[in-house]
């Protein structure tokens, strides 16, 4: 994403590439801002699919405003001018896939039904179903190989094309924002804690009805499925550990028992834990 901010604000915003081949490179993006700093005005130099790892913000441009959570991908299309803003937050880690057009149009030609590359919204709402791509990235902020990564900007790109042609972005007040992020601060804090609809309700301050309906009008998806999504990931992101227990590592990420945490990841990921971790294994030793 280009310009960078004015050299005053460079330590507040680092972008490194880690990866990069023929119409595409997978970059690192962190940013330090926070609620006491300005909205950064932006623009999009490539086509761009960033998945939100940590932290929250608001995003702006000529298609609304929308509000972006770890487990979250940030659309953006080539020329696109956006504003970014860190009013309930600190601070946020994306890994953003930044792809010429002629890379994007060659993966759009190979999907059924998709007759443009350009982005009909600027965000992938943080669903289960994004979870095992967002493992994937995961893992190779960390011992990812530069031969794995345009396999891996290939299926983001491709999923991220496939996913935004069956969205229907509700528009977002900001009052609503500020209320969201703070249950899903909590959230992000103890994905194992047994929260309910209830509780973020009440911290609210306002009816469990009126909560649901302006969560799933912030983030896309409902509380509870923003809640398994992120337990999915600690409980992918701990199979990375070939010692702990997969009863553990179920328990641990907030699961009542073993055959919920095995039947919820084999629909997320289409493979029991054991399998998952097994190929991870075999990936590690290669």
């Amino acid at each position: 994403m280009t310009p960078l901010p004015p050299a005053e604000e460079l330590s507040k915003y680092t972008e490194t590439v880690m990866a990069a081949g023929r119409g595409w490179q997978v970059a690192d993006v962190l940013c330090r801002c926070g609620p006491g700093d300005p909205p950064a005005e932006e623009r999009h130099s490539h086509v761009s699919v960033a998945a939100v790892l940590s932290g929250s913000f608001s995003y702006r441009s000529d298609k609304g405003r929308a509000f972006l959570a770890p487990g979250s991908f940030l659309l953006g299309n080539v020329e696109q001018c956006y504003c970014c803003g860190h009013a309930h937050d600190t601070g946020d880690r994306c890994v953003a896939f930044q792809c010429g057009p002629e890379f994007v149009e060659e993966i759009a030609a190979d999907l059924p039904g998709i007759k443009r590359i350009a982005f009909t919204t600027h965000r992938l709402a943080a669903h289960p179903f994004l979870v095992p791509t967002l493992a994937r990235i995961a893992r190779f902020t960390r011992v990812g190989h530069e031969e794995d990564a345009e396999a891996l900007a290939v299926d983001t790109v491709s999923l991220a094309l496939c996913a935004c042609h069956d969205t229907d972005e509700a528009p977002v007040r900001a009052q609503d924002e500020s209320r969201v992020a703070a249950a899903i601060d909590r959230i992000n804090h103890a994905p194992d804690a047994g929260i309910s609809l209830s509780d973020l309700a009440a911290d609210a301050q306002i009816g469990r009805h009126h909560f649901l309906r302006v969560f799933r009008r912030v983030t896309g998806v409902t509380p509870y499925a923003y809640l398994m999504s992120r337990r999915l990931m600690a409980a992918a992101d701990a199979l990375f550990d070939d010692d702990a227990r997969i009863l553990d590592i179920a328990l641990d990420a907030g699961f009542s028992d073993l055959s919920d945490f095995t039947r919820r990841f084999r629909a997320a990921f289409g493979m029991p834990p054991a399998r998952y971790r097994a190929q991870r294994t075999r990936r590690k030793m290669l």
